[in-house]
């Protein structure tokens, strides 16, 4: 993510705010994003520089123009114009975050050695809430690398409560 992705998703969500339309813009670039991580040739198209503005505008028009909200397209033909479209990955990513934090929301992932049971995660669920005060979104993994236990990946930290944590912990304690 850069500075220059920061600027703008943030000037798209103020504008979004300020008309009213902030959920509808977020599920156009909920869309967009999706179009970006499964079509590599949209993603190719964007980033290739000898397409000209033009070109790219009008394509984005004919893919864009009945599913996205005014305001989206229109921010989509500025970043042609600005020849920023490059980093509209970044720009998605970016929004996404905004609105996160808008929603008093996190994510969360929870690696477990073994699945967990809909009361188990609804357990771990519960108690990230009442340690981040936000709703916390949770995506579940396994790995048996673990051995038991789970790990918490949550808002840049990790909370390990893993079998093959502690072993490595006692380990280090014994060798001490």
């Amino acid at each position: 993510m850069s500075r220059v992705s920061k600027r703008y998703a943030k000037a798209l969500f103020a504008l979004s705010e300020e008309t009213g339309k902030l959920d509808g813009v977020a599920a156009d670039m909920e869309q967009l994003g999706e179009t970006l991580r499964k079509s590599g040739d949209f993603f190719d198209f964007i980033k290739n520089p000898l397409i000209s503005i033009n070109e790219k505008e009008q394509t984005l028009d004919t893919l864009f123009k009945a599913s996205l909200q005014g305001i989206t397209l229109d921010f989509l033909h500025l970043l042609c114009r600005k020849k920023r479209l490059n980093v509209l990955d970044d720009i998605v990513d970016d929004f996404a975050v905004l609105m996160m934090e808008h929603r008093h929301q996190l994510k969360a992932e929870i690696v477990s050695a073994q699945p967990l049971d809909a009361a188990q995660a609804d357990a771990i669920k519960k108690r990230l809430q009442e340690l981040y005060g936000k709703e916390v979104l949770v995506s579940l993994k396994e790995d048996v690398g673990l051995i038991g236990g789970f790990r918490v990946f949550i808002n840049g930290q990790v909370i390990d409560n893993s079998i093959r944590y502690q072993l490595n912990k006692l380990k280090e304690q014994l060798v001490a």
